[in-house]
């Protein structure tokens, strides 16, 4: 009996979605927080975008 050893093809990490920036952070925050119907909270991370310069609705440089 023979037994072929492959070795573990590398592989790079998939880019974020949202990157890796603190808006970045708040949109994955936001993400989870519109899934859990948590409205009061949406709006609270929407200021806290708005303070870090994100205009809804814009791709934000650098992500796709």
């Amino acid at each position: 009996m023979k037994f072929e050893v492959h070795a573990a093809e590398w592989r790079e990490p998939p880019e974020p979605k949202y990157g890796t920036s603190m808006v970045g952070a708040l949109l994955r925050e936001r993400e989870e927080y519109v899934r859990r119907n948590l409205p009061d909270r949406v709006r609270q991370v929407d200021e806290q975008l708005a303070l870090h310069g994100h205009v809804a609705g814009r791709p934000q440089r650098g992500v796709a």
